[in-house]
């Protein structure tokens, strides 16, 4: 069975230390809604720090942006 999304509903909402977490079989490990930020790293790197920080095993998206630009 694969996972639509995993964590999502991100909206207006500061990520911190979000980070040692697996998703497996995801269809998307991390949704990145409109509004969200972080204190650890700027918003430009946001996505790279999810990334790096987090195993995405066999989920064909890690890590969507929907913020605007």
């Amino acid at each position: 069975m694969t996972n639509i999304n995993t964590l999502g509903g991100t909206e207006v909402t500061t990520l911190n230390a979000i980070e040692g977490n697996t998703f497996t079989d995801c269809d998307e490990g991390i949704g990145l809604g409109e509004g969200v930020s972080s204190t650890l790293v700027e918003d430009d790197k946001l996505i790279t720090y999810l990334q790096e920080n987090n195993d995405f095993v066999s989920c064909t998206d890690d890590v969507n942006d929907y913020r605007p630009e």
